[in-house]
């Protein structure tokens, strides 16, 4: 019934600055993995997998990227469901 969680729970949040060219440019990625099938990613998401592209790009090693990077665990949400008011 609930959403899955997608941010890790030690994420904090931050402010990014970005032009409105460059909103555009992520909105144009998310719409697009959204009509290849995926589910549309979070900004975050977006943002995160850039980073680890360009960390990749820079040399860093597979296991250095695993500790940075870590694979979610899939997680449910937790729903509690509220019984009727009987009358």
């Amino acid at each position: 019934m609930g959403r899955t969680r997608r941010i890790d729970d030690q994420a904090k949040r931050t402010t990014v600055a970005l032009t409105p060219i460059q909103q555009l440019a992520i909105q144009e990625l998310q719409v697009k993995r959204q009509k290849e099938g995926e589910r549309k990613p979070l900004f975050n998401e977006v943002i995160i997998e850039g980073l680890e592209d360009l960390l990749r790009k820079e040399g860093r090693s597979r296991t250095d990227l695993a500790r940075i990077f870590p694979k979610p665990e899939v997680r449910r949400a937790k729903v509690q469901t509220i019984g009727r008011r009987r009358a």
